[in-house]
C-alpha cells in the first residue's frame, strides 16, 4: 500500500511542479488553473490521509518522509531543467 500511496503522490507532485505559478509567470499565454492546482494538492495529500485514517502509523511516517524526499528531488530536477533552458537562451 505504501508504494501505491507514494506513486500517486509522486504523480501529483509532478503535476504541481509543471503548474508552478512562479515558473508560469514568464509564459503568460498558458496560465495555470487555480482549481487544477488545488485539486492536485488535495489528491497529493489523500494517500497520507487514508493511511492515517486506517491507523497505519508506520506507513504514514514512511509516506511523509518519502513524499518530502520525492518532492525535493522533483523540485531539483525541474530547477535543473529550467537552468539548462535559461542557459541555452530558449
Amino acid at each position: 500500500m505504501l508504494g501505491i500511496s507514494l506513486s500517486l503522490t509522486t504523480l501529483c507532485l509532478f503535476g504541481l511542479a509543471r503548474l508552478d505559478p512562479k515558473r508560469e509567470r514568464a509564459n503568460r499565454a498558458r496560465r495555470p488553473i487555480r482549481l487544477l492546482r488545488t485539486g492536485l494538492f488535495l489528491l497529493c495529500l489523500l494517500p497520507g490521509l487514508w493511511l492515517a485514517a486506517v491507523g497505519d502509523a508506520a506507513a504514514f511516517v514512511l509516506w511523509t518522509g518519502g513524499a518530502c524526499v520525492l518532492g525535493w528531488l522533483i523540485t531539483q530536477g525541474v530547477n535543473r531543467i529550467g537552468w539548462k533552458r535559461w542557459k541555452r537562451g530558449s
